[in-house]
């Protein structure tokens, strides 16, 4: 129980950010498309490989960190979602951009189910349902609040833009 006070709310901020992202992609994807100079439906692609990458590889993801360790692969899991993240933003193209969502849905496959396992392992009986709400509660306000996210920094990013161009 100890180390659950410690390590819960890193699980919760890695699940809100995972959740949080797809969302704030649907309400961006117009913000991006000017730049881009690319068609809405080859912008959608951005939502389509990270949903695809991430129901491909949730379950391989889980059961790798049962073989090589939680904590280690939820670790890598929050590095390459981190990673993924810096490179969707830094994106030139939407080749870039396609490549970059690819790598954060790695991150995101990995870090979703090894939380709840390690928060698991970590809970007692007491507690076990406290812990689990809280994890799917997260991920559940995560969808909820990424379109505000993501059309506050739509808004932001337009108004970037119009200075810029």
């Amino acid at each position: 129980m100890n180390k659950l006070k410690y390590v819960l709310p890193i699980l919760l901020v890695g699940n809100i950010l995972c959740m949080m992202d797809v969302s704030i992609m649907t309400i961006v994807i117009p913000e991006i498309q000017t730049p881009f100079s690319v068609s809405l439906s080859d912008l959608s692609w951005t939502v389509n490989v990270h949903t695809i990458v991430f129901a491909a590889l949730i379950i391989p993801f889980g059961r790798l960190a049962e073989r090589w360790g939680q904590h280690r692969i939820v670790f890598l899991g929050l590095m390459t979602f981190g990673f993924g993240s810096l490179m969707t933003g830094l994106a030139p193209n939407l080749a870039f951009m396609l490549v970059a969502r690819g790598i954060q849905s790695i991150g995101a496959a990995i870090i979703i189910p090894t939380s709840m396992v390690i928060a698991l392992d970590l809970s007692n009986a007491d507690n076990r349902n406290k812990v689990v709400a809280a994890l799917a509660g997260s991920q559940g306000l995560a969808v909820v609040i990424g379109p505000a996210v993501g059309g506050g920094c739509g808004t932001i990013s337009g108004l970037a833009m119009g200075f810029l161009y």
